[in-house]
């Protein structure tokens, strides 16, 4: 005997088939090809055979990804190259950043479950990032030009090194949330761009040096 569904019981099942689709349960891992090009502009040029989104990680390692709109992805590593562009850049999960430049007019956004590990030689910020999470400064400069960092929540200085001004306007905000402490590292840590504190300024150990200009 055949069966039939109800309208209703079929149209259910048409719903639940699209979401449950292949495709939209993957958390993929994204590859740059190391090529300049908009995040957008093809598949072939990330490893994963999609454009990322916010479920997925990106890796970039060489060349240019230019956010000509807004994405949002869970994590981020990047080794080399530049993310760059108008759009902007929200992160949920983990990022690494072991070296390349993040620049452009957008921002990049560290929500309150990522977390931002820098641990570089030296890395370029180029553009606004704004901290709702925790970032760790492990090692490296951080080489600002026409860069700003709004911490608005946590910001841990270790390194004995220094956020060093390549030109431009460049700015540290502290906000009235974020917490900005300097431990680890034994010697000093310089600030050489002006450093704005309206929140908590801790220096747990070494010392740290406020050569621009700034206020708290």
């Amino acid at each position: 005997m055949k069966r039939f569904l109800r309208p209703a019981a079929a149209a259910l099942a048409l719903v639940c088939a699209a979401i449950l689709r292949p495709g939209d349960l993957r958390a993929a891992t994204c590859t740059w090809d190391g090529s300049s090009n908009d995040w957008n502009t093809s598949t072939a040029h990330w490893s994963c055979g999609a454009i990322p989104g916010s479920g997925d990680s990106i890796v970039v390692g060489s060349g240019t990804v230019t956010l000509g709109t807004s994405h949002s992805v869970t994590g981020v590593t990047l080794t080399g190259g530049v993310i760059d562009g108008a759009g902007n850049l929200s992160v949920s999960g983990a990022f690494s950043w072991t070296g390349g430049t993040m620049s452009g007019s957008g921002t990049t956004t560290i929500a309150a479950t990522s977390t931002l590990a820098i641990n570089s030689g030296g890395v370029g910020i180029q553009r606004q990032i704004t901290n709702n999470g925790t970032i760790t400064w492990q090692a490296g400069q951080l080489q600002m030009s026409n860069g700003t960092i709004d911490n608005n929540a946590t910001f841990t200085a270790q390194p004995d090194n220094s956020i060093a001004n390549f030109g431009g306007t460049n700015a540290f905000h502290n906000n009235a949330a974020g917490t900005f402490t300097r431990d680890t590292g034994t010697g000093q840590m310089d600030m050489n761009i002006p450093f704005t504190n309206a929140g908590t300024l801790t220096v747990s150990t070494g010392e740290m040096r406020i050569n621009g200009t700034g206020s708290s």
